[in-house]
């Protein structure tokens, strides 16, 4: 959840851990199928670039994101998440939290999970109070709510986009695409996610 105002917004988002990705043959990346059910009809091309910019930032540290456009009673290949296939969900606010939370990301009793929501009025709330365009933000939200899904409990830094509290620092290098996963969060993401595909490869046997 960010919260806060004069540039102080806090992060209280719930966390849920990968559950394994597939690896592309001939890269070093790890692969990630995102459903997206766009329930508060965001404009296309927003979403787009929200997407795009969140799949920039998991790509700095090695994770290959794909998005699927997904309505509900759709495909079932959008409606099945599970290893390596994860659903996003952009809702107007949430339901249960208060006003001031951005996103949530579902987690069990073990820190497993296969869902984020992500609420848009506050998305576009913070983009008026700071001036800082709405897809940057979506997309930075969203690539924070995915970093819970594949770092799991725990996963807030003292900095970076995993940070708790995003200031006018964090705000600024936001603004300049600097707002990112450090080097440890992206070494623990890829040996996570590895250990969990070969766990599944070694089931199928």
């Amino acid at each position: 959840m960010f919260r806060g105002y004069g540039f102080v917004f806090l992060l209280a988002l719930l966390c849920v851990s990968c559950r394994s990705l597939a690896e592309d043959k001939g890269s070093t990346n790890v692969r990630w199928v995102v459903s997206v059910f766009n329930d508060a009809e965001v404009d296309a091309v927003s979403l787009a670039r929200g997407e795009g910019q969140a799949a920039k930032i998991l790509r700095r540290a090695q994770v290959d994101l794909t998005f699927l456009e997904c309505k509900h009673g759709g495909s079932a290949r959008c409606l099945q998440p599970d290893d390596g296939h994860f659903s996003l969900r952009v809702v107007r606010r949430s339901q249960n939290l208060r006003s001031e939370a951005f996103g949530v990301a579902f987690l069990d009793e073990v820190g497993h999970g296969t869902q984020a929501d992500v609420f848009f009025d506050e998305v576009q709330r913070l983009s008026a109070n700071t001036k800082v365009d709405v897809s940057e933000l979506l997309g930075h939200v969203i690539a924070h709510e995915l970093g819970h899904l594949i770092l799991g409990s725990h996963a807030h830094s003292a900095s970076g986009i995993m940070s708790p509290r995003w200031e006018a620092a964090e705000l600024n290098q936001l603004s300049k695409g600097n707002l990112l996963f450090n080097s440890e969060q992206g070494e623990v993401m890829l040996k996570r996610m590895r250990t969990m595909v070969a766990f599944e490869a070694a089931s199928l046997r």
